[in-house]
């Protein structure tokens, strides 16, 4: 019997997750483990994830990202595959970043940090009673159509006391317009034809100062949805006209049939009523039927076998030998070639066959048991391998090396270590022991100087700490300071807990120093004793001594 338990870390709250592990056993003798992270709602699109980053960074960036995106010719919503959409967006929104928050965007984006925020604005626009692609809800009124969005935009009078709208600390007022009586929340989707009509008419009203603009993400979604949605946004995307004359045979075909039947009909009726279809399936934006799939997480997978075993330990296999070992380096077949008759054939290729036969076994996913003289310098070899290398490739190489290691071992252990190298290693060994308590077998981050365990630290906060420090050293730069003095102030050591001692301090008599308040002069301590004999009188626990000394000082400094 055998038990097979998963764990999984990276707490993400209030978000359910769907882990699946699949086993999958190739042809050769190695087995491979492949684990999947699925959140419960589906994919959200680039381009709303991309506007909630850009909201964090800072509010004007978002109302610049929609403009831009409003503009874009042909609309975003018509580019295709997903990777052209992706560059669009990328294109779009390198005008308001730099190209280091550029990177940190995509980080984000590889993540999906901000896919459950536009899922949880898609859900407000579901318990809202959206049914079209687009809507506004003006003052407690939801409406779908442009021209009945004008009509209500003249008609709802201003200076009243808000009403009928729910608003929350999240969400994105355009500038200017939050102090408006009239409320108007758009429910979209960025980059449809649609939405940027909605958007112009409602950015022109707020800045005239008459409604408070808020934008919610709203994605349609089609499949999976109730008759009576189907119904409702059928309704809504082509008003005016008589049911009777437009819905008689809809219905009848619709009561009892399949989703994809459905939508057949859909399109079907549309085209027997010459409705341009192609307008009704842009406005339908249907969403992505497939799962967010979730990066970032740890997976610890653990097999246990609680079988017995019978075994005879009458007879005690001792260590083989050393010959013995390298005869299982000379194997004669590796991967379908016999290297003892190709040898024999060709003896003139002898060193070609052997580079030939240690490349294979060097790429082969077979994790060969190692000797216990083989692994006391494996951390150094690979260590010697990643210094080795070109300096452009040696990043990708650790990569590769720390995610591969036991299949990386077979080929680590024939590389040579230099001495220079082990006199580096030594000499960080003894300087991280000492100043910061490191010893060799722990691992540790250090990000601007600060500390970060990974035993408990996530993806998620080390990008949250990249973007706050980004944000510091963006500032520094804004006002002219340049990057070898920006080295220098990362460098400087604030905290307190150092082993070395400050190496600044503060003339506190100097006139730059403002004094709130001074007690030895002041003329409400004066009943005070000036007496430092006052320390050694017994006093109630928690009571301050009430001395007309200036015994402690604090300086804040203001930058």
């Amino acid at each position: 019997m055998h038990y097979l338990s998963l764990k999984m870390w990276w707490p993400l709250p209030l978000v359910a997750l769907n882990a699946v592990v699949i086993l999958a056993t190739k042809q050769q003798r190695t087995k491979s483990v492949t684990t999947l992270i699925d959140a419960q709602w589906e994919a959200t699109p680039v381009v709303l994830e991309v506007a909630e980053f850009l909201a964090d960074e800072n509010p004007d960036y978002l109302w610049s990202f929609v403009d831009s995106v409003s503009h874009l010719d042909p609309p975003l919503v018509e580019t295709s595959p997903d990777k052209a959409r992706y560059e669009r967006v990328l294109t779009a929104v390198s005008g308001v970043l730099t190209s280091t928050q550029l990177s940190v965007l995509k980080l984000a984006l590889s993540l999906h940090i901000y896919s459950p925020k536009v899922e949880m604005y898609a859900q407000m626009a579901r318990e809202r009673g959206v049914l079209c692609p687009v809507a506004v809800d003006l003052a407690g009124r939801l409406t779908c159509d442009l021209a009945e969005l004008k009509s209500l935009l003249t008609q709802t009078p201003t200076g009243q006391p808000r009403e009928g709208v729910k608003l929350y600390e999240l969400d994105h007022h355009y500038p200017g317009s939050e102090n408006a009586s009239t409320v108007a929340v758009l429910y979209g989707e960025l980059g449809t034809p649609e939405l940027a009509l909605f958007h112009e008419l409602l950015k022109i009203h707020a800045a005239a100062g008459t409604v408070d603009y808020v934008l919610r993400h709203h994605v349609k979604t089609l499949q999976g949805t109730s008759e009576d949605t189907v119904w409702g946004s059928f309704l809504q995307t082509l008003q005016g006209t008589s049911e009777d004359t437009m819905w008689g045979s809809f219905l009848q075909t619709l009561q009892g049939t399949s989703e994809d039947t459905v939508w057949g009909s859909f399109l079907q009726t549309l085209q027997d009523l010459a409705v341009d279809c192609e307008t009704i399936v842009a406005c339908v934006q249907e969403r992505p039927q497939r799962r967010v799939r979730l990066s970032g997480y740890g997976v610890e997978l653990q097999i246990k076998s609680t079988e017995y075993k019978a075994q005879d330990d009458t007879q005690v296999k001792g260590e083989e030998s050393l010959d013995s070992s390298d005869q299982d380096d000379d194997e004669q077949e590796v991967q379908g070639f016999n290297f003892n008759r190709l040898g024999s054939l060709y003896p003139d290729l002898k060193e070609d066959l052997e580079v030939f036969r240690q490349h294979l076994l060097d790429s082969s996913s077979d994790m060969a048991p190692l000797k216990v003289w083989q692994v006391q310098e494996l951390s150094l070899q690979a260590a010697e391998r990643i210094m080795s290398a070109p300096r452009e490739e040696a990043l990708k190489l650790m990569t590769t090396i720390a995610q591969n290691f036991p299949l990386q071992a077979k080929s680590l252990v024939r590389t040579p270590v230099s001495e220079a190298l082990k006199k580096e290693v030594k000499l960080n060994q003894d300087m991280f022991s000492s100043s910061l308590n490191l010893q060799p077998t722990d691992t540790a981050l250090f990000i601007n100087g600060m500390f970060f365990d990974l035993d408990v630290v996530d993806m998620i906060s080390l990008l949250d700490v990249v973007r706050q420090e980004l944000r510091v050293l963006e500032g520094l730069y804004k006002i002219g300071i340049s990057e070898s003095r920006m080295s220098s102030i990362l460098a400087l050591d604030f905290s307190g807990a150092s082993s070395s001692n400050q190496e600044y301090a503060i003339d506190i008599r100097d006139s730059a120093v403002m004094w709130v308040n001074d007690i030895e002069h002041d003329k409400q301590y004066r009943r005070w004793s000036d007496s430092l004999m006052e320390l050694l009188r017994p006093t109630f626990p928690g009571m301050l001594r009430s001395i007309r000394r200036n015994l402690y000082h604090l300086v804040i400094q203001l930058l």
